[in-house]
């Protein structure tokens, strides 16, 4: 079973390889930059994705793709470089779930489907159960439609969101019921 924790420790392998670690050092010596600076351009191209869904793919796809790579580069930056705050946590996840569901509502006007307005629902629901619970270090929303609407697969992205988001959380809150190791 993946966890929250071994995905991390993967990408953190992965921007090591990269050398990415040098780019943190670097910004931390030499620049004003701090990871919640990273976080709010990602919410700007967040922001831009979401003006340009369902208007322009290769703008929405590249903005997405942009996204995920600051969204990862931001965390890896704050915990590798000790500059992780609460502040940045919040702002990092607010921001994607305020993208997220920017996201799901313009589909519903898009598709004018009645049972797309679930979605934003179970999302902001899902977000709210992991931050009362402080289970913020075990799990994230799910957010797959986003992985589809890269390639303008909006409707069927659409449709595994409203399977794939129940599904998930039952499995997570039926593994910490009984106690058994958390993951996905």
């Amino acid at each position: 079973m993946i966890t929250l924790l071994d995905i991390h420790r993967r990408k953190k392998k992965i921007f090591e390889r990269m050398g990415l670690g040098v780019l943190c050092d670097w910004l931390q010596k030499r620049t004003f930059i701090r990871p919640n600076h990273i976080t709010l351009i990602n919410l700007f191209v967040g922001v831009g994705a979401c003006v340009s869904l369902f208007n322009d793919l290769r703008l929405t796809s590249g903005l997405i793709i942009l996204m995920m790579l600051i969204d990862g580069f931001d965390g890896y930056y704050a915990v590798r470089n000790n500059l992780k705050t609460k502040t940045g946590e919040i702002l990092d996840h607010g921001g994607d779930l305020i993208i997220g569901v920017i996201m799901l509502i313009k589909s519903y006007w898009y598709f004018d489907e009645p049972w797309i307005i679930l979605l934003p629902i179970f999302f902001i629901g899902e977000w709210l159960l992991i931050w009362w619970n402080e289970w913020q270090e075990e799990k994230f929303p799910e957010r797959d439609f986003i992985y589809l609407f890269i390639f303008g697969w909006y409707w069927q992205g659409l449709v595994v969101q409203l399977v794939m988001q129940p599904m998930i959380l039952g499995y997570f809150l039926f593994n910490r019921m009984r106690g058994a190791k958390i993951g996905y």
